[in-house]
């Protein structure tokens, strides 16, 4: 069965072209999912291996004796990590949602 992902989610009709334009409904769903619930799948339930897979990037590691502004590179890595993660897990979410709804 095919799932319909970029269904519009808030559909508005172009004045020049007459086509729908608009977020898509996936990703509402994926910017709507609840937060308690991705932080607690990503920070307690997923281990360091199933991060690095949602990432798609390996999980950056503090060099050893950086302090002070030489860490902020780490701190950005480490951040873009993590968000690359939460990206990952809410539009699996969102996949999820879109079945269902479709049933």
């Amino acid at each position: 069965m095919s799932i319909p992902r970029n269904e519009p989610a808030f559909p508005v009709e172009s004045v020049t072209d007459h086509d729908f334009t608009g977020m898509s409904l996936r990703d509402y769903f994926a910017q709507a999912s609840p937060t308690d619930e991705i932080s607690d799948i990503s920070y307690r339930s997923l281990s360091l291996l199933a991060k690095e897979h949602l990432a798609g990037m390996k999980m950056p590691r503090k060099p050893d004796g950086v302090r002070g502004d030489d860490v902020i590179p780490f701190d950005v890595e480490l951040a873009t990590f993590n968000c690359r993660v939460n990206a990952a897990i809410r539009y699996m979410m969102a996949e999820a949602m879109i079945r269902e709804r479709s049933r």
